[in-house]
């Protein structure tokens, strides 16, 4: 009887395995430097909601298909370096 069940639980597992595996697609990392916006304010900007708008219409959705990574230097021309070096250090797809 354990054999049975032992065998048909392998069974609905090698099954499933396909389905699960397809399921789970990449994130990818999406950098983005900012010259002025402060980063509370990004949204009502109207270049990022072009942006976002532009990514569904392409059937890309932030958090299931990407993973946007804004950085802003808030117009200090010396952070733009460092804003750009961590960037780097994510290692974004784009």
């Amino acid at each position: 009887m354990r054999r049975r069940w032992f065998i048909a639980g392998l069974g609905c597992v090698i099954l499933a395995y396909p389905r699960f595996a397809m399921a789970q697609q990449p994130v990818r990392s999406v950098g983005v430097l900012l010259g002025n916006p402060a980063l509370p304010q990004l949204a009502a900007q109207p270049f990022w909601r072009t942006f976002l708008e532009g990514l569904h219409e392409h059937d890309w959705d932030e958090g299931r298909d990407i993973a946007l990574q804004p950085r802003a230097a808030e117009g200090n021309q010396e952070r733009y370096q460092q804003l750009a070096a961590e960037l780097v250090e994510l290692g974004p797809a784009v």
